[in-house]
């Protein structure tokens, strides 16, 4: 598939819209938040963990 420049456009650049988009890293402080808010402060390090595995495995 080709864009406006006749440029070939990859797999990534076709899924990942690059306006708006949300920085990988914002997950890893919405883990800690949200689990912080749940569980109190095991979920803040459960939260954390899964928020640095998402992070990791968006970027």
């Amino acid at each position: 598939m080709t864009d406006d420049d006749g440029r070939e456009s990859t797999d990534a650049e076709l899924r990942r819209p690059k306006q708006g988009s949300i920085p990988p890293v914002t997950m890893l402080f919405v883990g800690i938040g949200v689990g912080f808010a749940v569980a109190g402060w095991w979920g803040l390090i459960f939260g954390g963990a899964i928020g640095f595995f998402l992070w990791r495995s968006r970027a």
